[in-house]
């Protein structure tokens, strides 16, 4: 039997069934592409009529899908475009991780400090969700992250304070990432770091009032690199005002308080708000709720139709 007979004798649901799943294959994800350093550039750089962004806090939570993790990474994109905001944390000898907390006891069925743990240790460690239910997942390397990413989305870098940011650039640099990730730092003196290593990588700083983007320029730092992280509350208008003139956009950390909140008032209002406030990306623990309300309400200019893909079927 030819493979078009095989076809033929099949029901047609079967059919139409199979040939979705194959569309569907060909690409699951909603995708955000920005191949080169220029095209990163122009993604994040401010403009009055851009479409809202997703950034989702630590890589989402939802059910069986923990922080910091692939699989959750995975099953994030293939419901909402969102940038990934993720966290690096060291072992012992010296193999980059993705962890936010210290210890290991909050998010994995291991306990003590991140940094007493050889690499070997930590594979066999297994990453908890949300409600604290072990799940089948480990405990992902940066290295992994930056493979996994490329040509899905951007990465938000976030260093741990125990990590050397220097290691990190260097990972960057190896895996050729520099495209698609964006490097979070809370100091002025750690973005000149990064800036010094490679003046093309992307950086997002914490600059909560106008003066403090007058002291990076002041220092060397060009707004074509920054990304402005003003808080987990709302700034004043003088804030949003200055950062648009020079071509930068805002994120608003959403994530605890106003995420809480936006459950008790709805989504809608409280993050359209935001939105109108000024604040251009959120970084939420409700990515997915947020992507819906971008989708409703927002439309993308013709000018990012580029950098964003839909899935097929």
């Amino acid at each position: 039997m030819n493979i078009l007979s095989f076809f033929r004798k099949m029901p047609i649901w079967l059919v139409l069934s199979l040939w979705i799943i194959s569309a569907a294959a060909q690409n699951p994800y909603y995708r955000i592409l920005t191949p080169t350093n220029a095209d990163l550039h122009d993604f994040y750089t401010w403009a009055p009529d851009r479409m809202p962004l997703v950034s989702a806090h630590r890589g989402g939570t939802f059910p069986g899908y923990p922080e910091n993790c692939i699989e959750t990474f995975d099953y994030l994109l293939h419901q909402t475009h969102a940038v990934i905001e993720c966290d690096i944390a060291m072992t012992s000898d010296g193999v980059l991780v993705m962890m936010h907390d210290d210890n290991l006891d909050r998010t994995t069925d291991a306990t003590g400090p991140v940094k007493n743990k050889t690499y070997a240790e930590i594979q066999e460690v297994h990453l908890k969700d949300k409600l604290g239910l072990v799940t089948a997942f480990p405990v992902p390397t940066l290295d992994s992250v930056l493979s996994w990413a490329r040509g899905k989305t951007n990465l938000m870098l976030d260093i741990k304070r125990s990590t050397p940011i220097i290691r990190v650039l260097e990972a960057v640099r190896e895996a050729h990432a520099e495209a698609y990730v964006v490097i979070i730092v809370y100091r002025l003196e750690d973005a000149l770091t990064v800036h010094a290593f490679d003046p093309s990588l992307m950086i997002s700083l914490t600059m909560s009032k106008p003066e403090d983007l007058i002291r990076a320029n002041e220092h060397g730092l060009p707004d074509s690199v920054l990304v402005a992280f003003t808080g987990v509350s709302l700034a004043d208008s003088a804030t949003y005002q200055t950062l648009h003139q020079h071509g930068i956009t805002a994120i608003l950390g959403t994530m605890g308080n106003l995420d809480n909140k936006a459950v008790i008032k709805g989504t809608t209002e409280v993050y359209g708000g935001l939105f109108e406030a000024g604040c251009d990306i959120l970084s939420t623990d409700l990515p997915t709720t947020l992507g819906e309300i971008i989708q409703k309400q927002y439309s993308l200019t013709e000018a990012e139709r580029k950098y964003f893909v839909f899935p097929e079927g």
